[in-house]
């Protein structure tokens, strides 16, 4: 997934190096391991809203 992202970015004016990719892919995952984390704290919101 992250490699399509990646590609997806790139140009034809631009091809990141191998430590500009590495970069991204490192920040990245990041990115998606805070949405995860908030997605899960929303929906412990969510559910303990529900509850009450």
């Amino acid at each position: 997934m992250v490699a399509s992202i990646i590609s997806y970015m790139e140009t034809p004016k631009w091809k990141p190096s191998e430590e500009e990719r590495e970069v991204m892919e490192a920040v990245w995952m990041q990115v998606k391991g805070a949405c995860d984390k908030l997605k899960e704290e929303t929906n412990e919101i969510r559910n303990q809203i529900l509850e009450n």
